[in-house]
This record gives structure tokens, sequence and C-alpha cells, in this order.
């Protein structure tokens, strides 16, 4: 693999791997809303109905369902902390290697240069 070549592979494994934890977070949140949904209709039956005291069954899964919302609102600081890390390390390694295309721009300038002076006087360019 070229070094040009290098960040852009870097940045799609990346994205590959967010997309993937981020899809996974997303895929908890929903099945979590669905349940939460589903405890909050049972409740509003039982109260329609009169029952103001629900069965232990729905008292204990209104805990267990906070405790995973607050187990994904952890996950989603990790991963938001964990962007930031890989924002700041592929910022460097991008800036690391404009600066190395700037140098080879440089490098062939100076060829290209002793290539004209070579051309145009008929004798290779004086050692500095």
């Amino acid at each position: 693999m070229s070094t040009a070549a290098a960040p852009a592979a870097l940045t799609e494994s990346i994205a590959a791997d967010w997309e993937q934890k981020v899809g996974k977070l997303l895929a908890e949140l929903c099945d979590l809303q669905d349940e939460l949904l589903a405890l909050l209709s049972e409740r509003q039956a039982l109260l329609s109905s009169g029952n103001v005291s629900p069965p232990d069954s729905l008292c204990h899964r209104a805990p267990a369902l906070a405790s995973r919302l607050a187990a994904c609102r952890q996950r989603r600081a990790e991963l938001l902390t964990r962007a930031s890390h890989e924002q700041a390390r592929l910022g460097t390694l991008l800036q690391n290697e404009m600066l190395t295309e700037w140098i080879r721009a440089q490098r062939l300038l100076l060829e290209l240069s002793q290539e004209l002076e070579t051309f145009a006087t008929g004798r290779p360019p004086a050692a500095e």
C-alpha cells in the first residue's frame, strides 16, 4: 500500500468500525425504547382498568430498563471520548502525510530544475 493510500485506508477502517459500534448502540436503544413503550402501555391499561397497584413483574422491569438506559448512556460517552482521540490521531497522521507529500514535491522541483539546467546548458549542474 502506498503512503498516499494509507490515510484513506485507515479512514475507511475507522469509519467501518465506528459504524458498527454506533449501529449496535442504536439497535440497543431501539430495543429499549420498544420495551419501555410496552411497559408504559401495560401500566396505562392497568391504570385505566382501575388497578392502581401494578404487579411485581411490572415493578421489576422499570429499574432494569433504567439500568440498561444508563449503560447505553455510558457507552455513548465512551464512544464520544474514543472518537475524539481517533480524530486527533487521524489529524496528526494526515498532517504528517501532507508534510511528506510537500517534501516530495520540493524534491521533484529540485530534480526538474536540475534537468532544465542540464538541458539549457548542455552540462550537469555544478555540485553544491
